[in-house]
C-alpha cells in the first residue's frame, strides 16, 4: 500500500514539475515572443519557466515582474528590473 501511494505521489510530482524554455527575439527571426514583458504576461508562461533572450541591437525593454522566472541572455539584452 505504501509503495502504491509513493508511486502515485512520484507520478503526480513529475507531471507538475515541467518547466519550459521560451525564446524571446525582436529581430526578424521567429520566436515565441518579441518583448520581455509580453513573454512574462503570457498565460502560457508559468513561474519557474525560462525566458531566453537572444542577441539583439534593440532593447527588450523594462520588466515589471510578478512571476519568478529564469531570464538568460547576453548582458546587453538583459532588462533593468
Amino acid at each position: 500500500m505504501k509503495k502504491t501511494l509513493l508511486l502515485i505521489a512520484a507520478i503526480a510530482f513529475c507531471m507538475t514539475a515541467n518547466a519550459k524554455i521560451w525564446r524571446v527575439n525582436n529581430t526578424a527571426i521567429p520566436a515565441d515572443f518579441t518583448t520581455l514583458q509580453a513573454a512574462h504576461d503570457s498565460s502560457a508562461v508559468h513561474a519557474g519557466d525560462t525566458l531566453h533572450l537572444e542577441s539583439s541591437q534593440t532593447s527588450y525593454g523594462n520588466l515589471t515582474a510578478t512571476k519568478q522566472l529564469i531570464i538568460i541572455g547576453p548582458a546587453t539584452s538583459l532588462p533593468k528590473i
